[in-house]
């Protein structure tokens, strides 16, 4: 069981090691690389960082990014190198849950682990060249897939609270994801309802549902 469990950490954690030592040789190539969409993010968690919410809330942007960003800019650091950094952060984020997708899709780690290697030049490069909300919704939504694919799910109404949280986020990072949580989300807890037999298993199921 330890060695089982020895083997998962390394199976995430030396991906990750790759993925924060590369980051850290191209940062200095890449930090200053902006497109259009980051300036409107940037110029937004500004404004929630000086206490203009008034200015901040906007119809078009979503406002996940911006408020995670707000908090980091008080440390007085260049606005875009500190995107870049929350940028990669999420990317380590996106590495565990790319993991979690596989453990729920029961692909091995001989077969997850070097997927899990060639998956960082990808992260990177969206950290790097994308606008930042871009990936922090990929990386909700791939921790969504993870936590709610697998056959065991729901086996608690809290995986419900969590689902819902997930999919509230990625609502937060880009407004498309609420149709696409909506969708899938009643689409896989109907499934799981018709397949249940038990009218104990068919509760939890509608239970994780309403709190989702």
């Amino acid at each position: 069981m330890k060695v089982h469990h020895a083997r998962s950490w390394l199976e995430t954690g030396f991906p990750l090691l790759v993925y924060g030592i590369v980051a850290g040789i191209l940062f200095q190539d890449y930090q200053w690389r902006i497109n259009p969409d980051y300036i409107s993010y940037i110029g937004i968690a500004q404004k929630y960082s000086r206490g203009d919410f008034f200015h901040a809330v906007n119809g078009y942007w979503s406002p996940l990014f911006s408020w995670l960003l707000a908090p980091l800019l008080w440390s007085g650091g260049d606005p875009l190198v500190v995107s870049k950094v929350l940028a990669l952060g999420v990317g380590g984020v996106a590495i565990v849950g790319i993991r979690r997708f596989f453990l729920a899709l029961g692909v091995t780690g001989s077969v997850s682990f070097p997927l899990l290697l060639a998956a960082v030049p990808l992260v990177l490069s969206s950290a790097f060249l994308e606008a930042g909300p871009d990936l922090l919704l990929a990386t909700l939504l791939i921790h969504y897939l993870g936590r709610t694919l697998p056959a065991s799910y729901p086996g608690r109404v809290r995986d419900g609270l969590w689902t819902g949280m997930l999919g509230g986020l990625a609502y937060l990072s880009k407004t498309y994801a609420f149709y696409f949580f909506l969708l899938h989300y009643l689409l896989m807890q109907a499934g799981r309802y018709a397949r249940r037999a038990s009218p104990g298993e068919r509760a939890m199921v509608m239970k994780s549902l309403g709190v989702g």
